[in-house]
């Protein structure tokens, strides 16, 4: 096998999602490629909201940014229907399950878990209970789908979903073939590279089918990326990233992360604009 490329084994493959557009927008043109080699396909999304639920504060301030008022539309139908339609262009399945993002989830007193956009940059609370709940309901998936291999999420971010369920999938996973697809937009900018890691080229085809199913998910891209017409950014340069989802090639990708942290850390230290206002003081 060349050292980028990813080929599964024949048979289902079972695709699980933190959101309403993660796979696609990390593995979207994979997913495609797959397809069209006669896998069959489905997308558990993990978050899906619940329909007609209340949002929090800090979930319906999100949900306005990506144009999704709850005063003349229920925000949680309007992103399943976004994924629905993502899906259909690249011909996948789909689950959603009734379970609360970060910012819509509260506790048996009614505050907050995570209050603001804020707070979802800094990893799952610690008395939320949420990773325990995806664990079982991800054991129960195991045995009502056959699948051959399973993709999910690496968990780059810091985004407590994102953390949860990379958790839970390796828990429930780790022992069949696993691959974790690089969180998009969250690992966009890294600089340094997992020497294990699979960059793998969407064809042109793959491409334009991406960017087609991800163009759906139209409350979300306007808040994820940084232009209005993020196609370079979707895109990513032509490839998609994965690790396979074992616990030697995981730790690296984390060892890798951390040593990119520090590094950068050191840059901002030492760059002439943060010299100089230390400087000044």
């Amino acid at each position: 096998m060349k050292r980028n490329a990813l080929i599964l084994p024949a048979g289902p493959v079972l695709v699980i999602s933190p959101h309403l557009d993660d796979a696609v927008l990390s593995a979207g043109g994979f997913l495609w490629e797959l397809r069209q080699r006669g896998h069959e396909l489905i997308v558990l999304t993990v978050m899906a909201g619940i329909e007609g639920m209340r949002e929090t504060d800090g979930g319906a301030k999100a949900n306005r940014s990506g144009g999704l008022d709850s005063a003349n539309t229920d925000p949680f139908r309007a992103r399943r229907i976004e994924d629905i339609r993502a899906l259909e262009v690249l011909d996948l399945g789909y689950r959603h399950v009734d379970r609360e993002t970060a910012l819509n989830r509260v506790r048996s007193d009614g505050t907050a878990f995570y209050p603001s956009g804020h707070h979802i940059q800094q990893g799952p609370a610690p008395d939320d209970p949420t990773r325990a709940l995806v664990v079982e309901q991800l054991r129960a998936i195991d045995r009502e789908f056959v699948h051959s291999s399973v993709l999910g999420p690496i968990g780059h971010g810091g985004h407590p979903d994102h953390e949860i369920v990379h958790a839970a999938v390796m828990e429930v996973f780790r022992d069949q073939c696993l691959y974790l697809w690089y969180d998009r937009p969250y690992s966009s900018n890294y600089r340094l590279r997992n020497p294990l890691a699979r960059r793998v080229p969407m064809t042109d085809n793959a491409k334009v089918k991406k960017l087609e199913a991800s163009n759906h998910y139209e409350s979300q891209t306007v808040q994820l990326f940084v232009t209005g017409s993020p196609s370079h950014e979707i895109l990513g340069g032509g490839f998609e990233t994965f690790v396979k989802g074992n616990g030697f090639e995981v730790e690296l990708e984390r060892i890798v992360r951390r040593v990119e942290l520090l590094s950068g850390s050191a840059r901002y230290r030492l760059s002439p604009r943060h010299v100089l206002r230390r400087l000044r003081k």
